[in-house]
């Protein structure tokens, strides 16, 4: 992304209601997770011809995510705890703690790729 398309997202961003900015957080963040997931390959097919598309997840399933999260005490999730509740499942990632340090290194290591994506974009 240019620098300014992302000084265009950012003004985007505060212009909008707290309601729509919060959608659209969610949306900027699912493709921080595409990044991730498969480079943005619409071609890309994963988890035994499961998962497919540049996402390989749904925006419903980022938001359930997070809302699992809020509903558990977790009162803002890092973008790093979504993606290890939807790459994790949400009972494995409870089971590390929501937490970069405990969870397995491969797990850590995309969910920080897709926090330090996702807040390139918004920046």
């Amino acid at each position: 992304m240019t620098k300014t398309a992302m000084i265009t997202l950012a003004a985007t961003l505060a212009a909008m209601p707290v309601e729509a900015r919060e959608k659209a957080h969610l949306l900027i963040l699912t493709n921080a997770i595409g990044a991730v997931e498969s480079g943005m390959n619409y071609a890309a097919v994963g988890d035994g011809k499961k998962a497919v598309g540049a996402w390989q997840v749904h925006v419903a399933y980022v938001t359930w995510c997070r809302d699992r999260l809020v509903e558990d005490g977790i009162v803002n999730p890092s973008p790093e705890q979504i993606y290890l509740a939807f790459t994790m499942g949400f009972a494995g990632a409870k089971a590390v703690g929501h937490s970069l340090v405990t969870a397995p290194k491969a797990k850590a290591d995309a969910a920080e790729r897709v926090g330090n994506i996702y807040r390139e974009l918004i920046k």
